[in-house]
């Protein structure tokens, strides 16, 4: 009996359980093959759009850069123009500020020149006043009578 028991057993399984198991197996194989085609879809579709956003990014950085340059450009030569005209503007200051020392010089020269005349007349005024004085020294001696010595 328990010979029978075991083939009407193995019947049954080979009857009933082993179709469901087959086909399981069928259904699990044509679901890993969608489960692996979709993921191979979204894989794909994941590159295209990485590789879209990476374009983009990379014409937006190149515009972007563009623009900095053009930016950076524009600044530069417009801090060239007015350095250049800072410049213009000390040169001109430097100039008119040599004229003037030179102006001022010349004036201290008028002075130094009118204290040196000045000078000199006070000294010749005050050597004619000593040779008067001796010429009247020496009248006033010339007058005195001799002294024995």
């Amino acid at each position: 009996m328990t010979d029978n028991v075991l083939q009407t057993l193995q019947r049954l399984v080979q009857d009933v359980i082993a179709p469901d198991v087959r086909e399981l197996k069928v259904r699990l194989t044509s679901f890993e093959k969608l489960v692996d085609e979709r993921f191979a879809s979204m894989s794909k579709e994941m590159d295209t759009r990485f590789s879209s956003m990476s374009e983009n990014m990379d014409t937006r950085f190149a515009s972007m850069s563009k623009e900095m340059d053009t930016r950076f450009s524009s600044m530069s030569k417009s801090m060239d123009t007015r350095f250049a005209a800072m410049e213009d503007r000390l040169d001109a200051q430097a100039r008119q500020n040599a004229a003037q020392f030179e102006a001022i010089h010349a004036q201290f020269q008028v002075v130094l020149s009118a204290i040196s005349e000045s000078r000199a007349q006070a000294d010749l005024a005050g050597m004619r006043e000593i040779a008067q004085l001796r010429e009247r020294v020496a009248v006033i001696e010339s007058r005195l009578p001799a002294k024995a010595s």
